[in-house]
């Protein structure tokens, strides 16, 4: 081991030791004010999710502006929790086109 090894073990078993949170976010790199922060809207937001989710059972195709109107939300904490968390109006697949083959029977002339 070297002597860098050596000493990050020691800050690493001090960390554990003394719950020392400056020294802790100096070593992840990030602010000490980093630690202590906590969402607010955390637990709403995720009940929040439930209930759109909900909705989504019964009416399927509606987007933020509707899921916004059956909620009694406003339409920018519709689209805030849908892109939070990744959701979307499960939407109806294209059908493809299907154009019939010539079949080698039937040759047409132009008929002109």
């Amino acid at each position: 081991m070297t002597a860098f090894d050596l000493e990050r073990e020691k800050k690493e078993r001090y960390l554990i030791n003394a719950n020392n949170k400056t020294l802790a976010a100096s070593l992840l790199g990030i602010s000490r004010k980093c630690i202590y922060h906590k969402g607010i809207k955390e637990d709403k937001d995720l009940s929040c999710k439930h209930e759109i989710e909900n909705l989504h059972l019964t009416h399927p195709a509606y987007g933020h502006k509707r899921v916004a109107l059956a909620l009694k939300w406003d339409k920018n904490k519709a689209i805030r929790i849908m892109n939070k968390y990744g959701i979307k109006p499960p939407r109806r697949k294209r059908r493809k086109l299907y154009l019939t083959r010539s079949v080698d029977n039937n040759h047409y002339t132009n008929l002109i």
